[in-house]
């Protein structure tokens, strides 16, 4: 994700977050294709380069952890993120009071409805109730508009890191069970 345009319409029906299987493996796909297109179109090389342990493996590996979600509006696939209690990346120190969102996509058909708002929010109540203190995600180093969307989402910038062994990210931060979106409210299931 790299930002939200403004006006979108909130999304018909009930919009719920559900736990996603390995059934969900083409959902997840289409919402990653459908970004690395946007991207690309629109000047970004976030993710444009391939994943050194390959996407689908990755992909994989969440659903089989239990640490992916999709976001459905009716039957309509509009999101995936990934929360887990490990930084999967190891740019931050070792903590046991976070959490770290990974892969936050939100369909381009759903954007600026503040679907992406709402997911963080709702992975921050998650995180507080599991008793974690922070909510942390690391985004894509070259990625400014993405840095400016997560300041203007309560998350402070940590540190960049830029290191010769293709561990390169922004940092960020925010305490759990903050909420900034007054918009959308997703429902479990």
């Amino acid at each position: 994700m790299a930002r939200e345009e403004a006006g979108a319409e909130r999304p018909a029906g009930p919009v719920r977050i559900e736990a996603a299987g390995p059934e969900s493996l083409p959902d997840v796909l289409a919402l990653f294709e459908d970004a690395v297109g946007w991207l690309g179109r629109n000047g970004y090389d976030q993710w444009q380069y391939g994943w050194p342990d390959g996407l689908v493996a990755v992909i994989e590996t969440g659903l089989a952890a239990g640490t992916t979600w999709l976001v459905r509006g009716g039957e309509r696939v509009l999101a995936t993120l990934s929360l887990d209690e490990h930084d999967e990346r190891g740019l931050w120190p070792p903590e046991g009071s976070a959490r770290y969102v990974y892969r936050l996509i939100v369909a381009r058909a759903a954007a600026g409805c503040g679907l992406g708002s709402a997911l963080l929010d709702w992975a921050g109540q998650r995180a507080s109730a599991e008793g974690a203190r922070w909510l942390r995600l690391d985004a894509w180093a070259g990625n400014a508009d993405l840095h400016a969307y997560y300041l203007r989402e309560g998350f402070q910038h940590v540190r960049t890191i830029e290191s010769p062994a293709a561990k390169r990210g922004a940092l960020f931060q925010r305490r759990a069970g903050e909420r900034r979106n007054t918009r959308l409210v997703l429902t479990e299931r």
